[in-house]
């Protein structure tokens, strides 16, 4: 039987992890959105929460209390479906999340975590209208940092969101692929897509 990643995908506000999903989602068709509890598929990839294109998508569209529902319901009839489970956002990321997962037969329980310049990422919170308290934000980056400390160093991989989205799904493919044998998103189509995206954004 193969194993299933179940990855968190972390990162202080803005950084890019709603727009780095989003970007695995339209390099691969036949999207696919479950309408209780809101988990999107395609193909061997599902993610939590809905991913359409919105300025607040992906694991911003799931309650903030709901985190045991999804994940048994993703266990129960999504695990043997996909290759990678990924979670974007603070919503799931908790220790209680991480142990459920560990539960889990014949899966890997990952950390991606993004990162960026102080720059790209005020530009980036600038541009989607993002007017958080600078308090809220740094306890949100508290948060992230201590649960990225959960995982070893062979579990965790720190992924720089200062270039093109397009380098960056490379990038986390390749690792995806050395440590946990996962290739889901072909460089050339991921690039392609990402390319059309930003021409009409």
């Amino acid at each position: 039987m193969n194993k299933t990643v179940a990855l968190f995908v972390v990162g202080t506000p803005g950084v890019g992890k709603t727009t780095l999903v989003q970007n695995i989602f339209d390099a691969i068709p036949e999207r696919t959105l479950i309408r209780s509890p809101k988990w999107t598929l395609a193909k061997r990839v599902g993610a939590v929460g809905h991913y359409t294109g919105g300025t607040f998508d992906g694991g911003d569209t799931t309650p903030y209390d709901k985190a045991a529902l999804y994940l048994e319901f993703a266990k129960t009839f999504l695990k043997s479906k996909v290759d990678i489970l990924m979670f974007d956002g603070d919503r799931f990321a908790s220790e209680t999340s991480v142990n459920t997962l560990k539960k889990w037969q014949n899966t890997d329980v990952a950390c991606l975590h993004l990162s960026a310049t102080a720059e790209n990422v005020i530009t980036r919170r600038t541009t989607r209208g993002a007017k958080q308290d600078v308090n809220w934000i740094k306890g949100r980056e508290t948060k992230v940092m201590r649960f990225v400390g959960k995982f070893d160093s062979q579990n965790h991989y720190t992924l720089h969101m200062n270039g093109t989205v397009a380098e960056a799904i490379k990038e986390m493919n390749t690792w995806l692929k050395g440590r946990y044998g996962v290739d889901l998103f072909p460089a050339a189509q991921v690039e392609e897509r990402a390319q059309v995206r930003a021409s009409t954004s």
